[in-house]
């Protein structure tokens, strides 16, 4: 649709600009998504490599104590998970939470507060930042960058 047939259908200039830009802005954020591997197929080959490192013993085990960590300093864990466990993965695995990711990251929330229009925020941020460090490092060294070349 253009800003034309917006506005036709009883949208003002400036709200059929706004939608427009969210519009394209999904299609960015869903295109960037795509190119990460965040929602690619079951059998992507940086799944394969995540969930491979995910299996093995040492790599795993690093992952599981650096997700431990982060969660124990009040981060939340999150992302887009099987609702069972990957196909071929035993029921008994030490890491099958970690397994069912299909994509994982680590965030730290604050409600607005006053605090957020100071400097107190920047220090904040990048103390969060640095806590995260683990989990990028992790994923840089096992499951290397995305390949935007595609």
């Amino acid at each position: 649709m253009t800003c034309a047939d917006l506005k036709a259908q009883g949208l003002g200039a400036q709200a059929a600009q706004h939608v427009i830009k969210r519009v394209a802005d999904a299609y960015t954020t869903l295109r960037a998504n795509l190119r990460a591997g965040n929602l690619s197929g079951e059998n992507s080959r940086r799944r394969r490599k995540a969930r491979a490192a995910v299996g093995a013993d040492s790599s795993g085990k690093e992952l599981q104590a650096i997700v431990d960590g982060l969660r124990a300093a009040g981060l939340e864990i999150a992302g887009d998970r099987l609702k069972t466990r990957p196909r071929g993965t035993p029921e008994d695995h030490p890491r099958l939470d970690l397994l069912r990711h299909r994509s994982l990251h680590a965030r730290e929330g604050w409600p607005a507060v006053p605090w957020m229009a100071t400097r107190e925020a920047v220090t904040r941020v990048r103390d969060a930042w640095r806590r995260l460090r683990p989990l990028v490092e992790w994923g840089d060294e096992h499951v290397g960058p995305p390949d935007f070349s595609r």
